[in-house]
């Protein structure tokens, strides 16, 4: 049989006007979740907190100034628990803005300001989505304390692993170094063959032009005559000159 939920934490009303604002950051590169509590008549920041998995089945909850961290399971009544303690402590209504940074492409970085917005429903209350986010971060990460995981850091972090990204990056240096020379050559090649055909076709009308001035001039030269062409009966000559003197 199912356990039934815990009494509707989610479903208690919120302040109409409360003190705080919070802003939630989903940050995927960092593999956390920021909290910001600002006050809402200053605009002036009170505290944060980042939540963080420290080890297969424990999540971790961090406060910036220095407190003492918050430790709990994986579980949804402990996350459940600790959002409602931070929900007492820093009641900011309806005033939650969320946001995340995304996962930068391969060979690139993520610039600061690439906190993207996120439109929560306006009829739905944010904490059961935050629990969500923080179960799903969790399982998302669990992956990265698993034997393998630690192996594949370990080697990274060795002297080989070092080795091999220095090999890596020479090679990558030197592919595109090679790519860059062959676009060139390709580029000077394409240049030489228009020449050639830009030169060919200019020869080509220099001399039908001097031959067409060559034969213009023979035609000058020739004496007129006075003839008369005849048809003629003959089958080899379909006509017949009778020159008149």
């Amino acid at each position: 049989m199912k356990k039934p939920r815990d009494p509707d934490l989610w479903d208690e009303p919120d302040q109409p006007e409360a003190p705080f604002e919070l802003s939630v950051t989903l940050d995927c590169p960092g593999g956390s979740i920021l909290l910001e509590w600002i006050r809402a008549e200053s605009n002036i920041p009170e505290t944060e907190m980042r939540i963080t998995l420290s080890g297969p089945d424990e999540l971790s909850w961090d406060w910036a100034s220095g407190q003492l961290a918050w430790r709990c399971r994986v579980l949804a009544n402990a996350v459940r628990g600790n959002l409602g303690r931070l929900r007492n402590m820093f009641p900011c209504g309806g005033s939650v803005f969320a946001g995340y940074i995304p996962l930068p492409n391969p060979g690139t970085a993520t610039k600061p300001d690439s906190w993207t917005p996120l439109d929560l429903p306006p009829d739905l209350s944010p904490w059961p989505w935050l629990e969500r986010e923080v179960l799903h971060m969790a399982s998302e990460l669990r992956v990265t304390f698993s034997t393998l995981a630690k192996l594949a850091k370990e080697i990274e972090e060795s002297d080989g692993g070092r080795s091999f990204r220095r090999s890596a990056r020479k090679l990558e240096k030197e592919q595109r170094e090679a790519a860059e020379r062959a676009a060139r050559i390709a580029e000077a090649s394409r240049r030489q063959m228009a020449e050639r055909r830009r030169k060919e076709a200019e020869r080509r009308q220099r001399a039908a032009r001097e031959a067409l001035f060559s034969r213009a001039l023979d035609y000058r030269d020739i004496p007129p005559t006075n003839h008369r062409c005849t048809p003629s009966s003959a089958e080899s000559y379909p006509f017949r000159c009778q020159v008149f003197p």
